[in-house]
């Protein structure tokens, strides 16, 4: 090349200087124009060609999904059946999923059981379709009637994850005007999650009180998914910091007025915790434990009376038969507590009501102006039977 010219090589590097020079010029001017909405970059974060800004680890994840399922729910028995939210039901393969919402599943008719349709989802993300059976059934109901009486079986597969669904729920709730707290009623007590979605629309002291009734439920459900005297009597030291469905008028902080407070939910069913927990009550001569007055059973069918001895009176047979059938109704429970009377403690129920109806036949036996006396003893005895889970489910409907 001659002298005077400037070499090719040279050219292009100079050319190409420039344009990097101007590249980085504009690229200062960008960051500061930017510089009030975006400080710095995070070192996670990766700045693609357009600008976005997308999470690495994200990139390198697949998002969970949680599996739904449409079921249809049968019910058997003669009588319609609630079933609360967050009920679990189980597959042949312990896979646990649970009601989006609380149902009623209409009693059978005509000998076709009633059925109700409802949306189920998965308790783990990890569970796949191909190992779910297509039968369900519901665990808290192990050891009584409904347990085969009410059932489950699949539909359909959702196409959509319940995250997915959740969204567009909460996205609903966004758009309704529910700044009255008279609007908002939470039927998913069990649901941590559907308290949370509202918890900007109602005020602070609205959104605690779903939070207590939420935790009531929860107890109270615990107990009945797995009902034995050792889970009641964890279930009685819960309910002593947990807030009952009712309140009463009570002084206020400032000792200036009334106003309402809950009821503890202990106070609800206090002589069957005092019971399980062995309480001491004090008395003007001395201290006495209740539970020394109750015995803890299971049933069993040696507790029924045979109807075969036809020396017995009227009266007799009567109560031995009001009796059986009342015993016979605790089948369906786990377990239940009786009142000892004078027959001391570890004395069997067949025996105390023995002793009942001894009394009956002493007082037919003097006759006479003792005749009036007459009295079912025995219906003392198994009206006053303590059955902690008939009434757990009636204290959980007063929360619905």
């Amino acid at each position: 090349m001659q002298k005077g010219f400037i070499q090719i090589p040279i050219l292009i590097a100079i050319i190409v200087g420039t344009i990097l020079a101007g590249a980085g010029g504009y690229v200062a001017i960008k960051n500061i124009n930017n510089s009030d909405s975006q400080k710095s970059i995070p070192e996670n974060i990766e700045v693609g060609e357009s600008d976005q800004q997308i999470p690495a680890n994200e990139q390198a994840s697949e998002k969970a999904c949680t599996l739904v399922v449409y079921v249809s729910l049968y019910n058997e028995l003669d009588e319609d059946r609630r079933l609360i939210t967050n009920t679990r039901l189980e597959d042949g393969s312990e896979h646990i999923f649970r009601l989006s919402d609380s149902v009623i599943i209409p009693k059978k008719s005509n000998g076709t059981p009633g059925t109700v349709r409802a949306m189920v989802f998965a308790d783990e993300d990890e569970y796949q379709k191909e190992t779910i059976s297509q039968l369900f059934k519901i665990p808290g109901f192990k050891g009584e009637i409904e347990y085969n009486s009410i059932y489950a079986e699949i539909d359909e597969w959702s196409p959509n994850c319940y995250e997915e669904i959740e969204l567009q729920e909460e996205q609903k709730v966004d758009k309704k005007d529910i700044s009255n707290e008279d609007n908002y009623e939470s039927e998913s007590a069990n649901d941590v999650a559907s308290v949370e979605k509202v918890a900007d629309a109602v005020s602070n002291e609205d959104f605690k009180k779903a939070v207590v009734l939420h935790e009531s439920v929860i107890a109270i459900n615990d107990f009945l998914n797995n009902a034995n005297l050792s889970n009641f009597e964890k279930f009685c030291e819960q309910a002593k910091n947990l807030d009952g469905p009712t309140t009463e008028e009570t002084l206020n902080e400032a000792r200036t007025g009334l106003e309402e407070a809950p009821i503890p939910l202990y106070e609800s069913i206090k002589l069957s915790c005092d019971i399980a927990l062995d309480v001491v009550l004090d008395k003007p001569h001395g201290s006495i434990v209740i539970s020394d007055s109750y015995n803890w059973t299971k049933y069993d069918d040696d507790m029924l009376f045979t109807l075969t001895n036809n020396e017995d009176s009227d009266t007799v047979r009567e109560q031995k038969i009001m009796y059986n059938q009342a015993v016979s109704e605790l089948k369906k429970y786990s377990f239940f507590a009786y009142y000892l009377h004078d027959s001391g403690q570890g004395s069997s129920l067949k025996e105390v009501a023995n002793d009942q109806l001894d009394v009956t036949r002493k007082i037919e036996e003097v006759g006479g102006a003792y005749s009036s006396m007459v009295t079912k003893d025995i219906e003392s005895l198994y009206q006053n039977f303590i059955v902690p889970e008939i009434e757990l489910r009636k204290l959980r409907e007063q929360f619905e």
